[in-house]
């Protein structure tokens, strides 16, 4: 007796952000925070300061078991969101500055006319009340995902489970796309703190009006 399972492993190169003609506050450093398959993580702090260079490498797994061939996959991806945000730490808060919601496979499946040459994709971001401008910021990343095929076969005698791997080469198969409407932070909205995720994707949010949040960076300059 045997069953099947799917793993997807996400990899995202997170290369910078960047906003032309932007001056942020300089009162406190910036990260990003980043959800995706009911998991977070966060870059390292940088200066308050476009463009923003990160540089840094995320892994995101997530098996499924209850789906039978690749297609299933890709329609569990157009129905899951990831969210990521551009957050600055100030007097021990965390003011959220720009949002990104997207569903996951719009980021990991994307058109071809969204890429560059060398493969990288500029994901533009919601701006906050609190973001010190009005151009959007862009995240410029790179994404790999694998696909693995994990056979499970269970043994009558002891019941135990002895797994065996087949790992896909191509990407799952496209359906054809249902052309959904712009979806702008509709799913996934977050406008200040995002601290726990659930299994589902969905996101909790607890909602600081603290009057030092409300004042921050009032007096921000913009450069044109």
């Amino acid at each position: 007796m045997s069953y099947k399972s799917f793993k997807i492993c996400v990899v995202l190169d997170i290369l910078d952000v960047t906003c032309p003609g932007v001056w942020i506050c300089p009162k406190g450093m910036i990260y990003l925070d980043i959800w995706l398959f009911g998991c977070n993580s966060s870059t390292s702090y940088v200066e308050p300061k476009f463009p923003l260079a990160f540089n840094e490498t995320f892994n995101f797994h997530k098996t499924f078991t209850e789906l039978s061939n690749l297609r299933d996959i890709q329609k569990v991806l157009e129905e899951k969101c990831m969210k990521i945000e551009l957050v600055q730490a100030y007097k021990n808060k965390q003011v959220t500055l720009a949002t990104y919601s997207s569903y996951v496979d719009e980021v990991l499946y994307p058109e071809r006319s969204r890429l560059s040459k060398n493969g990288e994709m500029a994901l533009l971001m919601k701006n906050e009340p609190l973001f010190p401008g009005t151009i959007s910021p862009k995240i410029t990343l790179v994404t790999k995902t694998s696909v693995t095929e994990q056979i499970n076969v269970i043994s009558r005698v002891n019941d135990q489970c002895s797994p065996q791997y087949l790992e896909t080469q191509n990407q799952p198969n496209r359906m054809k796309r249902v052309h959904h409407s712009k979806f702008k932070n509709s799913q996934c909205s977050h406008n200040t703190e995002l601290r726990t995720t659930n299994e589902d994707g969905n996101i909790n949010s607890d909602t600081d009006t603290d009057t030092d949040s409300q004042l921050y960076c009032l007096g921000a300059k913009k450069v044109i």
